[in-house]
This record gives C-alpha cells, sequence and structure tokens, in this order.
C-alpha cells in the first residue's frame, strides 16, 4: 500500500481508533436489528447473511482492522440470537463449520473491500497529481510563450535600435566620402556620425552588461570614489539633451558622500537613471536630482515631471527586456535594459534600488540607497583618472604630454592611426608599429616612456609582447609603464592583462582625452 494511499485512508476513516471500532459494533447492532426483524421469516436459516453485509459496511468506512473485529463481533452475535439452541456462546457441533465458513468468506470480503478502498485512494491521489501536473504544465507553457513573445520584442527591437544609428553613420559617412559636402555639412556630417556612434557603442555595451550579469562575470573594481562628483559628472552628461528640450535640472548634494564603490558603475546608475528621466519628461519639465546622508547609506534620488509609471508596470520595472510600450508606434526607443542595469548594479554594491510614481502623467522617483563602509586614506590611482574625467577639464592636457614618448602597437592599420593622431593632438611623441616584433625593437631601441599596445594580434599577441618586454632589465626598459587597449573588455579579461604585466586595460573605444589621461598618469605627468 502507497504511503499516500495509507495518509489518505487514514484521513477519510474515523481518526481515532475507539471511533472506529465503536462505529463497527454499531453497523453490527444495525445487521442485528435487521436480522431479528426478519427473523420470523426466515427463522434459522442463514443466520449469517444481512452480516456479511455489514462486515462489508465496516471494513469501507472503519477499514480493515475494524472489518476484522466486525467479522468476529458478528459471528458470534448470530451464533447466540439466530443458531439454534439460541441464547449459547459456544457453538455445537457442525455449528463450528457454519461460523469458520462465515469466518472466512468474511475475512475474504475484508480483504477484498481494503484492497478495493486503497486503490482507490491510490488512484485519487493519481489523479489530483496529474491534475497539479497539468496545471503547471499549463503554467509552464504559459510562461515560455510569455518568454517567446518578449524575445521577438526584443529582438525586432533591437533591430531596429541598432539599424537606426547604423544608417546615420553609413549615409552621412557616404556623403562625406563624395566630397560635395561644404564646412557647414561636414560639421554637421561629423557630429552626427559622433552621435550615432556613441548611441550605438551605449547599446551594445548594455547588451554585453547584461550578458555579463547573467553569467555572474560581472566584477565590481572598488575604490575610493565621491558619489556626489559621480552624479555630477552624470548630470553634466545629460545637460545638452535636457537644454535642447528645456529640461530645468535642479541638483542638490550633500558635501560628504565619500564611499568606497566602482566609480565607473555608479556613474552609469546615475546616467541611465538620469538619461530616463530626460527621455520621459516633457517640454519645459523638472528634473531634480538629489544625494544624500540618511544613517549608514548615501541615498541618491532622482524625481522627474514626466509621464509616470502604470502602477500595473511598477512590479515589472526592472525586469530585463520589459518595456511599457514595445510596440512599433511607441513614442520613446531603448532595449529596455537600462533599470535592468542599474539594479544589478546597486545590488552588487550592496543597496537598493525603488521606484514610485503616482501614475500617468504624474511623473516618476528613484531611489538607490548605497551602504557607506570603511573608506581608504588615500585614493587609488585609477579614482584620480575618474576624477579628472569627471571634471571635464582636459583643455591643458597637451602640455601635460608634451615630450612624453608613446609607442602604439595595433596590427588594425586605421586603429592605429587613430590613436597616434589622438596622442599627437595632446603633444605626445608618438611611434606606431604593426606587431609585436617591431614593438620589441623599438623598447629596446627608441626606449618609449609609456607602451600602449594592442591585445588580439597575429603571430605574437600582447600577452606575448609585454612578457617579453618584462624579461629585460630595468635598465634595458623591462619597466616600462604599459597600457593593454583592446576590445576584449570583460571583466576576465582585465584581470588576464594586469596578470600578464600591463598598469591599465582600456577597452575600445575609449574617449581621446581618457586615453590621454591614462598615458599622462603612468608617465607621471
Amino acid at each position: 500500500m502507497p504511503q499516500t494511499a495509507n495518509v489518505l485512508l487514514k484521513v477519510r476513516t474515523p481518526s481515532r481508533w475507539l471511533s472506529r471500532y465503536a462505529l463497527a459494533c454499531g453497523i453490527v447492532a444495525a445487521a442485528t436489528l435487521l436480522r431479528a426483524l426478519a427473523d420470523p421469516l426466515i427463522h434459522d436459516q442463514i443466520p449469517y447473511f444481512i452480516y456479511v453485509a455489514s462486515v462489508v459496511v465496516t471494513t469501507w468506512f472503519c477499514g480493515v482492522g475494524a472489518g476484522v473485529f466486525g467479522t468476529v463481533v458478528a459471528a458470534f452475535a448470530a451464533n447466540y440470537l439466530f443458531v439454534a439452541p439460541r441464547y449459547e456462546f459456544i457453538p455445537h457441533g457442525e455449528d463450528w463449520n457454519a461460523m469458520a465458513m462465515f469466518a472466512a468468506v468474511a475475512v475474504g470480503l475484508v480483504w477484498l473491500v481494503g484492497r478495493w478502498r486503497r486503490a482507490e485512494h491510490a488512484l485519487q491521489l493519481h489523479a489530483e497529481r496529474l491534475l497539479r501536473q497539468t496545471d503547471e504544465l499549463r503554467a509552464l507553457h504559459a510562461e515560455a510563450e510569455r518568454v517567446n513573445r518578449v524575445k521577438d520584442e526584443f529582438l525586432a527591437t533591437l533591430s531596429h535600435e541598432l539599424r537606426t544609428p547604423l544608417n546615420a553613420v553609413l549615409g552621412w559617412a557616404q556623403l562625406l566620402d563624395s566630397g560635395h559636402l561644404d564646412g557647414p555639412q561636414q560639421k554637421r556630417a561629423t557630429e552626427t556620425i559622433m552621435r550615432n556612434a556613441k548611441a550605438q557603442t551605449r547599446l551594445v555595451e548594455d547588451i554585453l552588461d547584461v550578458s555579463a550579469i547573467v553569467s555572474g562575470k560581472l566584477v565590481l573594481q572598488l575604490a575610493t570614489v565621491d558619489l556626489a562628483a559621480i552624479v555630477g559628472s552624470a548630470v553634466e552628461m545629460v545637460r545638452p539633451a535636457a537644454d535642447a528640450k528645456r529640461i530645468e535640472l535642479r541638483t542638490s548634494f550633500t558635501r560628504n558622500s565619500t564611499m568606497v564603490g566602482d566609480g565607473d558603475r555608479l556613474r552609469q546608475v546615475a546616467w541611465n537613471l538620469l538619461s530616463n528621466a530626460v527621455k520621459f519628461t516633457g517640454k519645459g519639465g523638472i528634473v531634480d536630482v538629489q544625494t544624500s546622508a540618511r544613517a549608514s547609506q548615501l541615498v541618491l534620488t532622482v524625481s522627474d515631471t514626466g509621464s509616470g509609471i502604470d502602477p500595473a508596470f511598477l512590479p515589472h520595472l526592472f525586469e530585463r527586456f520589459r518595456q511599457a510600450d514595445s510596440s512599433s508606434t511607441r513614442q520613446h526607443g531603448g532595449l529596455g535594459l537600462g533599470l535592468a542595469i542599474v539594479r544589478h548594479m546597486v545590488e552588487l554594491h550592496g543597496g537598493t534600488v525603488t521606484a514610485e510614481s503616482a501614475g500617468a502623467n504624474r511623473g516618476a522617483t528613484f531611489s538607490v540607497a548605497l551602504p557607506v563602509r570603511a573608506v581608504a586614506d588615500h585614493a587609488s590611482d585609477p579614482v584620480r583618472v575618474q576624477a579628472a574625467l569627471a571634471d571635464g577639464n582636459f583643455g591643458n592636457l597637451a602640455m601635460s604630454l608634451e615630450g612624453i614618448r608613446v609607442l602604439v602597437v595595433d596590427d588594425e592599420s586605421d586603429a592605429r592611426d587613430l590613436v597616434a593622431s589622438t596622442l599627437t593632438t595632446f603633444g605626445a611623441r608618438v611611434r606606431a608599429v604593426a606587431s609585436a616584433e617591431e614593438a620589441f625593437t623599438e623598447v629596446c631601441g627608441w626606449r618609449p616612456d609609456v607602451l600602449l599596445s594592442d591585445i588580439g594580434m597575429p603571430i605574437e599577441d600582447g600577452y606575448a609582447l609585454i612578457r617579453r618586454v618584462r624579461a629585460l632589465a630595468p635598465a634595458d626598459g623591462g619597466s616600462i609603464p604599459a597600457v593593454a587597449l583592446t576590445a576584449y573588455a570583460e571583466s576576465g579579461d582585465r584581470d588576464r592583462v594586469v596578470a600578464a604585466g600591463f598598469q591599465r586595460h582600456v577597452s575600445k573605444p575609449v574617449a581621446p582625452n581618457e586615453l590621454a589621461l591614462v598615458v599622462a598618469d603612468l608617465a607621471r605627468r
């Protein structure tokens, strides 16, 4: 008998054994009454007939044990009351045979009815289990359909969002190549290409960030940072878009906002929230940005007077690929990844992010609470570079690179020429080579102040080059500061680059001022 059927049998039958056996006695008593009523008609014939039915009923409602007990009680009751000579407990002669036959038949019926009852309960359990599994399968099917629908919507949105800036880039590039554009038109073409290339870069970075988050490979680069300065730099990044829509940006920053965190990731959080606020706020609206201290937390609050959030969508706001409007007639673009990235970045810092909205066209408020942990006395070099980038003041950087000799190594001629031209613009003396072998020769002969190398190159990659360089004596150039400028941008790639012997890892594409700051920092200018 299956254990589940046993449990169900115990539930369906009287719970206390005394009640079951008392009910068995009652059923036998009822059979006795019926037999007594029928006695004037059948006299001493078939004394056990009605008791057979009582045993079946007892077993059905009270269980096998009570059925056996009812069999014993019925046998002696029938013998005492209806078998001649009556009113004697001890059977006479062949009456023992009749009682034994009744007992055998009754016990056989008890066993059959018990098996039948157990089979019925087991079948009922199986049916209920099948119903539950059917409901689960229906739920899984509905979820699979929803996920498939979200995937199709995301792929359609991704195709649209990637093709739109690509169309502008290719179109204006072809017009520039034709040579038919005058000065103002060329400037407009360059600005459009840069703007759309940056937009496409952000899309790719969002997708890569989500991939790293899902695979658990996203690692924070912790250092001492100033949250107010980071948020301030993010405000300046979105200010042109806000000014274009005549949106008022109100800021209020707490003085002491030092914490331990990943400055780049926190800036990404602030930028995502601010760009969303500007995007969903109409012309002439207001976006309010505040940082405040609360207990052992720093709180970033971004409020807007924009289109608001449907209360039904609020629980799904931070889910990946979820958008309140994913139709082809939607008013706002995007992949629906920004807020999901925000949630993951904040949670990696041990914080929380929440959203509130009174409803459509009533604005929204996002709050990010970050824990304040023990901080170091002095900021690390990466933080100094981040702070300089946040200030956005790099007008004198050309002087800071004056006289610095930089060796650029990249097998792609366009990338090599771009980096060399960028650093030359900032005043550096640059030599550019296409292979690790040429680079090693220049390191030994020219002795550059900074080595800037790609990683993925044919024959000998950047890892092999830096190992050869580090094998040299310091006097021969073995201690030259080195930067890995590469398209391998995962956190694991950063670790491998540093382990190989590079001092910095810079992912492509890189802003000119950021590249100049890194070179200046390594050259200690």
